[in-house]
């Protein structure tokens, strides 16, 4: 039995040598990674709820700690630990920044907004906060950390003095063995199981065992990147379901007898608020309130886009999914496939489909949309080139597609006020400057800002003048347009700041207000009003219900007079049958509980 003991004495001092010989590195490493950690404990969840997961989530950190020690101990290569120690205090330095500017923490949103940042507006981003009073405090939090860091490394000494002689050796290798065991073995069994996930649905559940907000900072990057890789697994399953139904004996059918063309609008970066069309001082859509005045135009005042990413919300959009019942986008087929099946042309001009082409954004919504099975599926005709000014996408259209079948489905995706917003419009439609922002009178509100505002309302007129050459194209034709914007954007319209910048743990009214709430109108030509009052009847009674675009398909396809299996009129915001269902934002967040709370009370 003594021989037994002194063996796992033996394996016990092996594990624990490299904390031995490089405790500073070991615990100062767990200290980096630790605030999340810390942070769980002030969750307003069930205390018992909270430790569990804080235990498990320690020695998470304690395994991801000891194998970086581990790494240091074996190259005893002194640019190796100094490597460590920058990654670590690169995490750690992201997180105080985020934390302390916007309530955030590193995420798969985070990330993704990240990604769908260009340089322009990454400067911008720059600008607006690198100077912050809470920035130059995140600034001064990691100047001291890396400081104390550097001082514990030079006089550390002691510390590693005490580890090797002033402890009783036999009891801390028995102990710390056990815990970076334990660790280390909770590490390899969340990453195993973590990279086993086949879609973002088996993320989700294993986020549910293993919450990622309670995780260290290098467990959550890992679950975040990790997330981009399930997101090619779902856009390999979404195209599979063009190919499904395009292979099905039953086809969807169009019960509309007359020639029709519906034309799908999808704007970018969109203030609701900043369209004089939803009560904006200025006079930025003076086309859509005219065409509203003839009566030919609907704007809808509660329609809210499901995140503020472009690819999110272009996927969910062209499913037919509804993230409120809890559907995966990827499930389902996008409606574009529908109509096409259905019997209709269907013309896609994307002026977004080259931007940014190198960018993880644009390719993940490139190898979904245009992907060669896809597009044999779903279209009649693609865009070949894309432009600076959005006008000359539509007219790029016109010259291309000289005639139509007798149904069209025809979609336009436009740059709108995508930033830079100055770069968005012809110099000749600079309406606005600073001096017309009268009304903006914060004390952080300065010439300059006022001026990016001005920017940004010019871009929303030039945006306006291109959809009444949409309308313009289709007028005296049996025609209905619906336009929306993909998601909003921040102008400095509550704090000083501009940009999206994703939503924190405890996102605030007035951030999805101006990132979530957008513009959502209906066009219908005097023609279509003739053949169709009962559904202008059923607009014009709807303009206030709430809505979430992921279910716009469902519009479509009324509008359309395209019957198919995946038609749901409770769905469809001006079906009499409609029912109003919970609008979950950013995968989690309920937007009505947030913005209206009074609604869920009742």
């Amino acid at each position: 039995m003594k021989g037994f003991f002194k063996k796992i004495g033996k394996v016990a001092a092996a594990i624990a040598r490299p904390v031995v010989k490089e405790p500073v590195f070991f615990f100062v490493t767990i200290a980096l990674l630790a605030q999340p950690n810390i942070e769980w404990l002030c969750y307003n969840d069930p205390l018992w709820y909270q430790i569990k997961f804080f235990i498990k989530a320690l020695l998470m950190n304690f395994g991801v700690s000891y194998l970086a020690t581990l790494i240091v101990y074996l190259t005893g290569k002194r640019w190796v630990k100094l490597l460590l120690y920058a990654f670590n205090i690169g995490l750690m330095s992201i997180m105080v920044f985020l934390k302390l500017n916007f309530d955030m923490t590193i995420s798969p949103q985070t990330i993704l907004v990240t990604m769908e940042t260009n340089p322009s507006e990454s400067s911008e981003f720059v600008t607006a906060y690198a100077l912050g009073v809470k920035s130059l405090m995140s600034y001064a939090i990691v100047i001291g950390v890396t400081a104390l860091v550097v001082l514990l490394e030079l006089f550390g000494r002691p510390i590693a003095r005490f580890f090797r002689r002033g402890l009783n050796r036999t009891f801390f290798n028995i102990t710390a063995s056990l815990f970076v065991v334990a660790g280390v073995v909770l590490v390899a069994l969340s990453y195993t199981t973590l990279f086993m996930c086949h879609d973002q649905q088996d993320v989700d559940e294993w986020d549910e065992c293993n919450p990622y907000l309670s995780l260290d900072l290098f467990s959550t990057t890992v679950y975040s990147v990790n997330s981009l890789r399930t997101s090619h697994n779902e856009i390999e399953s979404a195209i599979n379901q063009a190919v499904l139904l395009s292979q099905a004996t039953t086809k969807p059918t169009v019960t509309e007898p007359d020639s029709l063309n519906v034309i799908y609008v999808l704007g970018e970066s969109y203030i609701r608020d900043h369209a004089s069309l939803y009560g904006y001082p200025l006079k930025t859509t003076p086309y859509m309130d005219a065409e509203r005045q003839r009566g030919n135009l609907f704007a809808f005042t509660d329609a809210v886009a499901p995140a503020n990413a472009t690819s999110i919300v272009m996927r969910n959009t062209f499913s037919c999914n509804s993230i409120g019942d809890g559907e995966r986008w990827y499930n389902f087929p996008c409606f574009t496939t529908i109509f096409k099946q259905a019997g209709y042309n269907v013309y896609m001009w994307d002026n977004q489909r080259d931007f940014f082409q190198h960018k993880i954004f644009t390719i993940t919504v490139n190898s979904f949309l245009y992907s060669d099975e896809m597009a044999k599926h779903s279209y009649t005709q693609t865009n070949a080139k894309c432009y600076g000014a959005d006008e000359r996408i539509v007219q790029d259209f016109a010259d291309t597609v000289k005639t139509v079948g007798k149904h069209n489905l025809i979609f336009f995706h436009l740059m709108g006020q995508h930033v830079d917003p100055n770069q968005r419009y012809p110099k000749s439609w600079e309406r606005f400057t600073g001096d017309s922002i009268t009304w903006r009178t914060e004390k952080w509100m300065t010439k300059e800002k006022r001026q990016n505002i001005a920017e940004y309302d010019n871009a929303t007129l030039y945006n306006d003048y291109v959809l009444r050459l949409i309308f313009d194209l289709y007028r005296d034709k049996n025609t209905v347009v619906v336009y929306f914007g993909d998601h909003g954007d921040e102008m400095y319209d509550y704090r000083d700041g501009k940009g999206r910048v994703g939503t924190g743990e405890h996102p605030r009214p007035a951030m999805l207000k101006c990132e979530n709430l957008i513009p959502f109108v209906i066009w219908c030509s005097d023609t279509f009003k003739q053949r169709h009052p009962d559904v202008v009847k059923r607009i014009s009674e709807a303009v206030d219900r709430p809505f979430m675009t992921d279910n716009v398909c469902q519009l479509l396809f009324d509008l359309g007079g395209v019957n198919t299996s995946y038609y749901k009129p409770e769905r469809n915001i001006i079906s009499p049958n409609y029912k109003t269902r919970p609008r979950i934002v950013y995968g989690k967040f309920d937007y009505d509980a947030i913005v209206h709370p009074e609604r869920k009370a009742k």
